[in-house]
């Protein structure tokens, strides 16, 4: 949602409370929308961005681990790099990979994508995937909190049997 603010607001991330007309009742969402400045640059990730391909995974294959980044503000078409972990790299994380976007044109509501090949021999069970844009926090941004985003990856046993039955007659 792109939405015209106050003029003075500093830039960052700010809380939205909702309240009901009918009654004193609110409910305050912390972090909800993002300020940035016309010139400001913010990258941006949430669980939902993470993908697989496959969207089931079996354990052996090969796995297709992506994301897509938004962006909003900027002033020249700018890169980005995004960085893979399995599990949480400020505790000890393992490097998947990383991944450059291509070049992601300024302005609101504009992305880009970046995926890993991942090899899935010997893993099996769930593992949580950190995808983090500007690990290294080399682009000047608005907000780095909203850079870290983390999705439960399910790797499924050896699929023994993948041919589907051929039926000659019925």
């Amino acid at each position: 949602v792109d939405a015209v603010v106050p003029p003075g607001l500093r830039a960052g991330p700010h809380d939205v409370i909702a309240r009901h007309p009918d009654s004193d009742e609110a409910s305050t969402l912390h972090d909800a929308y993002t300020a940035v400045e016309p010139t400001g640059d913010d990258f941006s990730i949430d669980e939902d961005d993470v993908w697989t391909r496959p969207r089931t995974v079996y354990s052996g294959e090969q796995m297709r681990l992506g994301a897509t980044v938004h962006r909003q503000g900027g002033s020249r078409p700018e890169a980005v790099t995004v960085a893979f972990y399995r599990g949480n790299p400020d505790n000890g994380g393992m490097l998947l990979g990383r991944e450059t976007t291509d070049p992601i044109p300024q302005g609101d509501g504009q992305t880009g994508r970046a995926s890993i090949e991942v090899d899935t021999t010997g893993l099996e069970g769930e593992f949580d995937a950190y995808v983090v844009v500007d690990p290294l926090g080399q682009i000047p941004e608005v907000s780095e909190a909203n850079n870290t985003a983390v999705r439960r990856i399910v790797v499924r046993p050896p699929a023994h049997d993948r041919q589907p039955p051929h039926i000659a007659q019925f």
